[in-house]
């Protein structure tokens, strides 16, 4: 049985890093809105104006989405709205100064301005000229752990144990296991790593 396992040793792990890899993927998939769903409101070339202490709510059917004025008049043109069941965006070019609060009613909604993770509740100022899209979707996996933090750990630690393993086994004389588990540790944890950074 010992025999069996350092021969098969190997492939059992490149089949695992690509089951975490496929796993990973998946889990991103299904966090993003599906290629093709057709969204239940779209709408380009709009004009907002929203005065000082009022709000824009955007209700899907699971969350609302809340964008309200704290100070100044926010004025925008050029606006584009895609509402999915779970997900939607709003882009637009402010035409004044304002500062706006962007919340969710839900805990499991992500919150993005400018592709830059926020909380609900916080509050932007809005510079005149400037194109803001304001991004937001809700988690339809929801298992209560940090998945992505997780994969995002381990695939430092891949980064980093990757070369130490071929270093390893190069000086020891194995110079296949060293390129095929050094590189293969090395590009997943990476691959895992990245992926975390973008999600």
């Amino acid at each position: 049985m010992k025999y069996t396992w350092k021969k098969h040793k190997e492939k059992v792990t490149i089949l695992l890093c690509f089951a975490l890899v496929a796993f990973y993927v998946t889990f991103l998939v299904s966090n993003a809105h599906a290629l093709g769903e057709t969204a239940f409101v779209r709408g380009s070339g709009l004009q907002i104006r929203l005065p000082n202490d009022n709000e824009l709510i955007l209700v899907h059917p699971s969350f609302k989405i809340t964008i309200a004025v704290v100070t100044g008049d926010l004025n925008a043109t050029g606006g584009h709205i895609d509402m999915f069941d779970d997900s939607g965006h709003l882009q637009f070019k402010s035409s004044t100064t304002s500062t706006i609060m962007f919340s969710s009613d839900n805990s499991l909604t992500r919150l993005q301005v400018n592709n830059r993770g926020v909380n609900s509740g916080e509050s932007h100022v809005l510079s005149n000229n400037v194109v803001y899209d304001l991004r937001w979707g809700i988690s339809s996996v929801a298992w209560g752990l940090p998945l992505s933090l997780i994969f995002g750990l381990v695939g430092i630690c891949g980064m980093f144990f990757g070369p130490m393993f071929a270093i390893r086994k190069a000086k020891d004389g194995d110079y296949k296991s060293a390129l095929t588990m050094g590189v293969l540790l090395t590009v997943t944890g990476f691959a895992l790593f990245y992926g975390w950074l973008m999600s």
